[in-house]
């Protein structure tokens, strides 16, 4: 029988004063995404959290072949996603080439780049929780000007 034995005595350690090192701030917000990833014209795909249900933004800067395209489809689908998971394992060939935020939970809000993605369609929903039912509906007229402003 193999013992690994990584751990000090109890009489050893007993008493000592601990010094804890956590990661500087710069470190616990740093994504792993190269820059420039993040932007509203590299979104390709939504994966949608298992447990909060919110859209999360699949980016990359690489266009997408048809095939490429198929590729990611069939791995959102054959996923159980939860917010902050990692989407693509290191051995996929996606790994370098496609992104997804993973400092975010399901208390964070919708990302920001959703609402403006061009790409691909969206719908409206909250941008705290998500939900698309219950919200308050604009009057035409606000929702015409709107949409004018947009094709501007």
């Amino acid at each position: 029988m193999l013992t690994i034995n990584h751990y000090k005595d109890f009489d050893l350690v007993y008493g000592t004063e601990i010094q804890e090192q956590l990661p500087s701030s710069i470190q616990s917000t740093k994504e792993e995404i190269p820059t420039r990833v993040i932007n509203n014209n590299h979104i390709h795909q939504f994966v949608y959290c298992k447990l909060c249900n919110k859209p999360c933004c699949i980016y990359s800067k690489y266009t997408l072949d048809e095939e490429e395209k198929i590729d990611l489809q069939l791995l959102i689908d054959n996923i159980v996603y939860n917010c902050g998971s990692p989407l693509i394992p290191e051995e996929h060939v996606f790994f370098d080439k496609v992104f997804i935020k993973q400092k975010i939970t399901c208390r964070s809000p919708v990302e920001a780049c959703y609402f403006s993605c061009k790409r691909i369609p969206t719908t409206i929903i909250c941008f705290y929780c998500g939900e698309k039912d219950g919200l308050l509906v604009p009057e035409e007229e606000l929702s015409n000007n709107l949409s004018f402003l947009r094709n501007m």
